[in-house]
């Protein structure tokens, strides 16, 4: 869980935001303790990068996700990469939300300037996937384009971000690893920070 320890502790950082780096909790979507949390953050790495890992939502699930965006929850996806990885996203947000499409946000929206000045949607690189770790994954390569996403409620509220063709979470997990650049993780923090800050006064 280091990965959210570190976005907690930038959190608390940079702005004055109570947060605690113990501030997080993993949990299952059907716990009933789910609406009790404004945020949640949702890795979607899938099969074929890794076996086993990424969601397939059951039906209880996605009711679930679904009941808990539409009463207010925002939601952060994460880590997917690659046409193939789109359409596994496609295929599970059609199980919240069949009638939903996603929208790319441009870097005019206020998701982006909410606290810092985002002018660029940087890629950050996961180890295993753009260093060359055999995986097909060239970082920065023009063939796997990073853009966020957003899927909106009836009223025009952001609800969820969709973060693809990069991976935060390992730019917030490496903070003091020597190898991995410092660009990266600052991106990553940018993006993370604001994306918060953006939840929680929206």
């Amino acid at each position: 869980m280091t990965p959210n320890r570190n976005l907690l502790r930038g959190l608390q950082r940079y702005t004055t935001i109570d947060a605690s780096s113990r501030g997080y909790k993993a949990m299952s979507l059907t716990d009933p303790a789910l609406f009790e949390y404004p945020f949640l953050y949702i890795n979607m790495k899938r099969v074929p990068l890794f076996s086993g890992n990424g969601p397939d939502f059951k039906p209880e699930e996605a009711a679930a996700l679904r009941e808990y965006m539409l009463r207010g929850g925002f939601v952060m996806l994460d880590d997917f990469w690659g046409p193939e990885h789109w359409q596994d996203f496609l295929v599970e947000l059609a199980k919240i939300f069949p009638d939903r499409q996603p929208e790319k946000l441009e870097i005019d929206h206020p998701i982006f300037h909410c606290f810092f000045d985002i002018d660029e949607i940087k890629q950050v690189p996961g180890r295993g996937v753009t260093w060359g770790f055999g995986m097909g994954f060239i970082l920065d390569s023009a063939d796997y384009p990073t853009a966020v996403h957003g899927v909106f409620d009836d009223e025009g509220r952001l609800m969820m971000v969709v973060n693809f063709n990069t991976d935060l979470g390992d730019g917030w997990e490496h903070t003091f690893d020597g190898f991995y650049p410092t660009r990266y993780c600052n991106a990553a923090y940018k993006i993370g920070i604001n994306t918060i800050v953006y939840a929680l006064s929206h």
